[in-house]
């Protein structure tokens, strides 16, 4: 992990994520209050217009013009602080100035009392006017400094830009701290995968740009891709064992049978004849390792299959055994539910069914029926009513050359449930081992397990 540059790290990208969002946001929201609040002392302004206008209508309707001319002389004389000054214009009907402090007015149409502003140059400030027309053609203009309000406002961005850096710099921070936790736990996942597969060949030539999330996904691809390797390899070297020891064992079983033929001495013949079910039951365990390792290395993959009848699998295998069971004293019934389909080979199906119902007619014997129940999900039950199997030994029956109790002495290698296991787990199925209804044992195929806990319980 210490070849990813620190610009690509996930913390600082998050962080500054969370910062550039938070800016965003922040600056959106102080807008929006900087714009209220300016219409507001805008607002203020013209109602401070409006008052004074008022007021100054109510003079001159009670002393005429020459009273008008007196008051706003009297209001000029005062002389306030800049910011506080009001501003006045008062001319006749032919344009010429009766009192004034300020300059000439834009073309407007005072009938209308239009509001506006203009920027003044001695002094430097902003003024907001009102002008209106009064009786004898006199028009009246009546202005308040934007001053108070323009450092008002510029107080208020100061106070929002300081704001908004002090947040900015706190969500980068807070949103860095947060992601570390997270950057720890992915780089301890691309660390494992480097001691597993060692380091990604885009991080050590250095042509590698992304984060540790984009790193771990390059580590999983690269596992992903050794693992198809390896699984190809080991599939490649058991075909080879496969084919390497198959053929001489089944060149040395027929040259046996061939030498029982010539033999006349029942000892000698005693002996070929143990040879050849030796080399036969080698024969066996190596078909059953070979299928146990390759429904192993297919777990999980159901490419290039389609959808089977497992009712009709299921139907065929009963009626291959029908026959068993007559000859052995057994009732084999048949509960097959129509329509029951999963994605799958049908010869490995075929092959569960048959170990299943194998373990059942060998262990189940001395009891009276066997049980072959198959239904949606898909769910396949096989029970019978023999011995049952001991809870301690509900684990080790599925593994390799495990048996069910002290008893060894019945043929076989052990080996059928652990392949029933490895077919099983290739579809996503579990298998686990119940009490029958009738004191026997009970195997179920399913997707789910119902009962986590429960002895004998398979993944």
């Amino acid at each position: 992990m210490s070849r990813l540059h620190v610009y690509h790290s996930l913390a600082l990208g998050v962080a500054l994520k969370v910062a550039a969002a938070t800016a965003v946001v922040g600056a959106l929201l102080f807008g929006a209050i900087y714009q209220g609040l300016a219409h507001q002392g805008r607002s203020a302004l013209l109602g401070a217009i409006d008052t004074d206008i008022a007021g100054l209508v109510d003079i001159y309707a009670g002393q005429g013009r020459e009273g008008l001319i007196l008051r706003l002389k009297e209001r000029l004389d005062v002389a306030p602080a800049i910011s506080e000054t009001p501003y006045y214009r008062l001319t006749d009907s032919q344009q010429e100035v009766l009192v004034a402090n300020l300059p000439a007015l834009p073309a407007i149409n005072p009938a209308t009392s239009p509001t506006f502003s203009m920027r003044l140059s001695d002094p430097p400030v902003a003024v907001q006017l009102r002008a209106t027309r009064l009786r004898d053609g006199l028009i009246l203009a009546v202005g308040r400094s934007e001053q108070r309000l323009e450092a008002s406002l510029t107080q208020l961005q100061l106070m929002f830009g300081g704001a908004l850096l002090v947040m900015v710099s706190a969500a980068f921070v807070i949103g860095g701290l947060a992601s570390l936790s997270l950057r720890r736990r992915i780089s301890a996942m691309n660390t494992l995968f480097e001691n597993l597969i060692g380091p990604s060949p885009v991080a050590v030539n250095g042509s590698f740009n992304g984060d540790e999330v984009s790193y771990l996904e390059t580590n999983i691809r690269d596992a992903a891709t050794r693992i198809e390797r390896l699984l190809s390899a080991q599939r490649d070297i058991s075909d080879h064992v496969a084919h390497e020891m198959r053929t001489p064992l089944m060149l040395l079983e027929n040259r046996l049978r061939l030498a029982m033929e010539k033999v006349v001495s029942p000892d000698v013949l005693a002996s070929l004849q143990a040879a050849s079910d030796q080399t036969h039951s080698l024969l066996q365990l190596l078909d059953a390792l070979l299928d146990i390792a390759s429904a192993e290395a297919q777990r999980g993959d159901l490419k290039g299959l389609g959808d089977i009848s497992l009712s009709e699998v299921s139907r065929s295998i009963c009626e291959l055994y029908a026959a068993s069971a007559e000859e052995a004293g057994l009732k084999l019934i048949c509960e097959i539910e129509d329509d029951v389909t999963m994605r799958a080979d049908a010869m490995q199906i075929s092959r569960l069914l048959v170990n299943l119902l194998d373990n059942a007619f060998k262990y189940g014997a001395s009891g009276e029926f066997i049980r072959l129940k198959v239904s949606s999900g898909p769910a396949i039950e096989i029970e019978d009513d023999g011995p049952g199997v001991a809870k301690a030994d509900r684990i080790r029956i599925f593994e390799r050359y495990g048996r069910g109790g002290a008893d060894h002495s019945r043929r076989g290698h052990g080996l059928g449930l652990a392949l029933t296991r490895a077919i099983a787990a290739r579809y996503g199925l579990d298998v686990r081992l119940e009490d029958g209804a009738s004191g026997g044992a009970r195997f179920i195929v399913s997707p789910e397990v119902t009962n986590p806990n429960a002895a004998g319980k398979t993944s």
